[in-house]
């Protein structure tokens, strides 16, 4: 059975990073990556110079959903890198949807 599942991704913003410049660049990997195809994420500032990306995905059973998340924050800081190394992770937080 498919259960979807909510994952959290907070970042933080080195000080000569915009936060409104630091969005887009998330989701231009977002819509680079083929480990992000399909997903759409919700992304916020969470505080000063700290970001909230959120979004939903399935997976069959909860380890699954843990190794899925593992791979999309490895692949988030890779690709952010390979741009800026203005971004730096924050903590995660995995939840059923």
């Amino acid at each position: 059975m498919t259960m979807n599942f909510k994952l959290k991704i907070f970042v933080y913003l080195g000080d000569s990073l915009p936060t409104p410049e630091a969005i887009l660049l998330v989701r231009q990997v977002f819509s680079q990556s083929p480990v992000f195809a399909g997903i759409t994420p919700d992304i916020s500032p969470a505080s000063l110079h700290r970001l909230c990306i959120t979004f939903t995905f399935p997976a069959e059973t909860t380890g699954q959903a843990d190794n899925k998340a593992d791979e999309f924050v490895q692949s988030l800081l890779e690709c952010t890198s390979a741009i800026t190394n203005e971004i730096r992770e924050g903590s995660n937080i995995l939840l059923y949807a």
